[in-house]
């Protein structure tokens, strides 16, 4: 398993920004389990159907532990507890959220290295956290 530490805002050989680099030079590196980089942190996600909102776009954390519980609330397993994740409250159609659940907030706390102006962001969405890497 290769979790990698070093990234870059660089584009890609196609462009994108965010590149992961190898932490050696003897090896090409062609896959990882991923890096703190925002841009492995803040992947995509999309609701379809008629439970979503059509062509929200929502600037909010998310992450993989978030489709369990959103998925469990969609089909009314709303009991269900125990999960890391939220339900994603912020993409659903106000008459699928059903409860509610009070203003969506975001608070962040940053660790990091003043010289190098790289260190983690610690994001809390009401109660769930997510981690990113920076770079300043």
């Amino acid at each position: 398993m290769r979790v990698q530490p070093v990234w870059s805002h660089e584009p890609n050989e196609y462009g994108m920004p965010g590149i992961t680099g190898a932490l050696t030079s003897s090896t090409k590196l062609l896959s990882s389990h991923g890096t703190i980089s925002p841009y492995d942190m803040h992947a995509f996600c999309l609701g379809v159907g008629s439970s979503f909102k059509q062509g929200h776009v929502s600037d909010l954390p998310c992450g993989i532990v978030d489709i369990a519980p959103t998925v469990c609330h969609l089909i009314g397993l709303s009991e269900e507890s125990g999960f890391d994740g939220r339900v994603l409250a912020e993409g659903l159609e106000p008459e699928r959220i059903g409860e509610p659940f009070g203003q969506l907030e975001a608070a962040a706390q940053e660790i990091g290295n003043q010289q190098s102006g790289a260190g983690i962001r610690l994001i809390d969405v009401n109660g769930t956290r997510y981690i990113e890497g920076y770079r300043k």
